[in-house]
């Protein structure tokens, strides 16, 4: 069996690189001088979820609750990250959102973690495989950002990832 084979039967096993966590949390920084400010931490990448968090001190709105917009941001950061994580052995593919719809659901009054499990295996590899075949490809995923074990909002986001033309 050849190894691209073995990746697309299980493409969760990108997952268990030893360094993702400290992989992503730097290109984070470095890339999006934002989540300097918010605090952001990659917390875990692994095959259950990527999580990420942040303080809520530099992340609150006028009423010492989350603002909304570090909700969001913290949601898109969960799920595109997690999208980063796949597709880190391809430098040559960037990826944006596309669309996105945040749901809120009660105050978040403490950290902030937004959590991203795996999409289904079989939509996860369709996406991988139009990468390959198509040089573009989308797909839909959706996070929670909870406080205090509880759910404050859920993001949903539609994210395409697109290779780069060789001039």
């Amino acid at each position: 069996m050849s190894e691209g084979l073995v990746e697309e039967q299980d493409p969760l096993s990108r997952l268990d690189v030893a360094d993702n966590q400290k992989a992503l949390q730097h290109y984070l920084l470095d890339c999006i001088p934002l989540l300097q400010h918010m605090a952001v931490q990659v917390d875990s990448v692994d095959r259950e979820a990527v999580r990420i968090s942040a303080p809520l001190a530099p992340n609150s709105n006028h009423i010492g609750t989350a603002f909304g917009g570090s909700l969001h941001g913290l949601g898109t950061l969960a799920a595109w990250g997690f999208l980063w994580v796949m597709l880190r052995d391809q430098p040559d593919v960037s990826l944006v959102i596309r669309d996105s719809h945040m749901r809120y659901q009660n105050p978040a009054t403490d950290r902030l973690s937004a959590i991203c499990e795996p999409p289904n295996v079989g939509l996860l590899n369709q996406f991988l495989r139009a990468i390959q075949r198509r040089n573009k490809a989308a797909i839909d995923l959706t996070a929670r950002v909870e406080s205090q074990g509880q759910s404050c909002a859920e993001f949903q986001g539609t994210f395409v990832a697109i290779r780069k033309r060789s001039k």
